[in-house]
């Protein structure tokens, strides 16, 4: 678990992480070197991570034996809406998602912090205004979470 208070902002309780895998964590089905260390970084610290794929790159054994992580291989059609129903299955009150595209974009906005990565896939324009905060790579995503002074000085008013 990871408690943040941000001066102006809200006090942050996670508990737990989803990340988007396909433009977010990965880039055309392979993990972006580094990611793996840091997500197994997170699980150790206490927070549950999940890693949500519609499977479009098929890759999904490969990833699953890098991270010590829930993998969650959800239905093609209504992705935004399974991604949804599963952060408010989880409490979407102590939640992180991370994500970059539209199928990421109704998690994003139930999320108690939401991070949008704008990698080499880009990311769905709707998404930036629901991010409390944008990054360049799901590595710097990931840092926030691992030095939450970033966060801090990221947000606070």
């Amino acid at each position: 678990m990871l408690a943040v208070d941000i001066p102006g902002y809200k006090t942050i309780t996670v508990k737990n992480l989803i990340l988007d895998l396909n433009g977010t964590i990965a880039v055309d089905g392979k993990l972006r070197i580094g990611v793996a260390e840091k997500i197994n970084k997170l699980s150790q610290r206490g927070i549950k991570v999940y890693v949500v794929t519609a499977g479009t790159h098929g890759r999904i054994e490969e990833i699953k034996k890098d991270l010590n992580v829930e993998l969650l291989l959800i239905n093609r059609g209504d992705e935004d809406a399974q991604k949804r129903d599963l952060i408010e299955k989880i409490g979407k009150g102590v939640t992180v998602a991370v994500g970059n595209g539209a199928n990421d974009y109704l998690m994003l906005k139930e999320a108690v912090l939401s991070i949008v990565v704008l990698e080499d896939e880009g990311a769905y324009l709707k998404n930036l205004f629901e991010a409390d905060i944008v990054t360049k790579s799901s590595e710097g995503a990931l840092d926030l979470l691992l030095n939450p002074k970033r966060l801090v000085a990221t947000l606070r008013r």
